[in-house]
């Protein structure tokens, strides 16, 4: 067993005591890498006890492997004997790990144990302090509380109830005549089968990352530019495809973004400058191995072994099941749909592919919930509506005051013409009051211009409904809105909004109360009727239904100018004023 592999084994059990609540610190995980070491590594043993400062977990790894090749470069210079390394073994009936009985050595030295049989020795793991030697101490005592106790003074490693608790099941020897076996940690997991992995080799010299099964890419599109991939012989391959890959490890997932599906190549290459600038991260280059780590933290997320003088990304083959659980069924784009809060399909079809979410195809799906609450109403389009003559069509529309006026009215009606765009005001007291008020309306303007209404346009209120029998009787057609579309009684509405925006202005400049809007709101109607306006090619309505220029000088006074009346031939005294 190697180095990397005893600390990944270390690393590994104590990853799964974080699982069952009980982590270690760094000074422990420290700790148990050295007690579980061989005499060989004895001078670096007390060098790190040696040292004031306690050493991380990174640093004692990179000097561990720097020891580990200064003793193979030993051991293959020497011809005493050969070189062993005792394996440990997992129980394959239960997630229990158990070591094995001969002891291990990280590539041992013969000259330096005198050829020492693997048979005879004693295994001394990390984690069983009792079975084998326990001689070395730390240098320091111990100041830390035991993570499974909560004592001051030990470890977990000699922590009474971590060292020993009674196994019982029916493989087990010891059930039966009560004695105690080490303690083993547990964690139920869901596994996956181990699948075979294409290999990827680290390139620096590589612009781009380049993939050779069109497979290996989870999202890809046809490479549609007249690019090609130039070898190092001068030979240009051409791109089929490009997409995205995910590298996912036992801690962490890497992606590439950008990458080539070259049929013609021989191997997958990942382009170590474009890797390290899409996932933040650097790489380091060491004799034997390289590292993969944080750029923010420096951690060491990932470590791969050379092959054959190459550096290659290590393919996840442990016989250890991951701590994983996941489901059996992709999930769909509709489902995902709900997760990020009903998003637009653009913004969902944009995370789905920019964070390479993994999802079911699903085309065309419909969210009911979208449907009911985002809908808007489409707009309306020009209003297409003729007329040759005055009084052809007529709109008109109730307004309701929030207040009543001083004179007692809480409506106005007005009636617009929508040749001329002329407007007749009538302030009332009852919305019923809109039969009456109509029927005067009808005889005033028919006579008047000698010519009949040939039709009303309202909405459905109950006033209008009223008028039915009435409209029938005199040939009048009767157009009503459809419920809940103001629009299509635009002329109206619009009418309504000038008349109390410029109405209001009037009362609020002249300081008058709102209770004389009547007053202001006849005022005003007057004036709209004698303003030019784009709709008649800056004509007035006035000239256009009397065939006459208003008279602008018969305007003397403002709202708000003081006037003072002339009374004096009613007054009964000349004293009175």
């Amino acid at each position: 067993m190697s180095i990397t592999d005893f600390v990944y084994f270390i690393k590994a059990r104590s990853d799964e005591l974080v699982v069952l609540g009980a982590p270690m610190d760094t000074d422990d995980l420290t700790e148990q890498i050295l007690v579980g070491l061989d005499e060989d590594y004895t001078e670096l043993v007390q060098a790190v006890q040696a040292r004031e400062a306690a050493i991380c977990f990174d640093e004692l790894y990179e000097k561990l492997l720097l020891f580990e090749a200064s003793l193979q470069t030993w051991s293959q210079s020497s011809c005493l004997g050969p070189i062993t390394a005792n394996s440990f073994t997992k129980n394959s009936s239960n997630n229990n790990w158990q070591p094995s009985k001969t002891n291990w050595r990280p590539f041992s030295s013969p000259t330096r144990n005198n050829l020492r049989s693997s048979s005879t020795a004693n295994f001394r793991p990390a984690m069983f302090p009792n079975q084998g030697h326990n001689n070395r101490l730390p240098a320091h005592p111990y100041l830390g509380h035991c993570q499974m106790c909560g004592t001051q003074g030990h470890t977990a490693k000699r922590c009474p109830s971590f060292q020993l608790v009674p196994v019982h099941g029916p493989n087990s020897a010891s059930s039966s005549n009560g004695m105690l076996s080490p303690w083993n940690p547990q964690a139920n997991c869901s596994s996956s089968s181990p699948s075979i992995a294409t290999s990827w080799l680290l390139d620096s010299g590589a612009s781009h990352h380049v993939t050779t099964d069109l497979n290996n890419l989870s999202l890809y599109t046809p490479y549609t530019s007249h690019d090609d991939v130039m070898l190092g012989d001068g030979t240009n391959l051409p791109i089929s495809y490009t997409g995205s890959v995910s590298l996912p490890t036992s801690n962490s997932s890497f992606h590439l973004q950008d990458v080539f599906c070259v049929l013609k190549m021989q191997k997958n290459l990942i382009s170590i400058a474009l890797f390290c600038i899409t996932n933040n991260v650097s790489i380091e280059l060491f004799p034997y191995c390289f590292h993969v780590k944080d750029l923010q933290t420096g951690d060491i997320l990932l470590q791969g072994d050379t092959k054959d003088g190459i550096y290659e990304w290590p393919v996840a083959t442990s016989s250890t099941p991951p701590i994983l659980a996941f489901s059996t069924v992709k999930t769909t784009m509709s489902i995902w749909h709900q997760r990020l809060g009903h998003p637009a399909s653009t913004i969902l079809k944009h995370i789905m592919s920019f964070y390479h979410l993994n999802f079911s195809s699903q085309k065309n799906f419909c969210c009911d919930a979208c449907i009911s609450n985002k809908s808007h109403k489409q707009p309306f389009s020009v209003s297409t509506l003729h007329t040759t003559r005055p009084l052809q069509v007529v709109f008109s529309d109730v307004w309701t005051s929030p207040i009543i006026s001083h004179d007692g009215y809480k409506y106005y009606v007005i009636f617009v013409d929508h040749f001329t765009k002329y407007i007749w005001f009538y302030p009332l007291k009852h919305k019923s009051d809109v039969q009456i008020v109509f029927r005067r309306y009808k005889a005033i303007v028919e006579k008047y211009f000698q010519q009949t209404i040939i039709s009303l346009y309202s909405d459905n209120g109950g006033e209008y409904i009223a008028l039915k029998p009435f409209l029938s009787e005199h040939g009048i057609s009767h157009l009503t809105s459809p419920p809940h579309t103001p629009e299509h009684n635009g002329y109206s509405k619009r009418k309504h909004l000038h008349i109390v925006e410029t109405g209001l202005a009037l009362l609020s400049h002249a300081s008058i109360p709102t209770t004389f809007w009547t007053y202001a709101f006849t005022t005003i109607v007057y004036l709209i009727n004698r303003m030019p306006t784009p709709t008649l090619n800056m004509s007035s309505p006035y000239k256009s239904i009397f065939h006459k220029s208003p008279n602008f000088s018969k305007l003397k006074v403002e709202i708000s100018t003081l006037c003072f009346s002339w009374i004096l031939p009613f007054s009964k005294c000349i004293s009175m004023p």
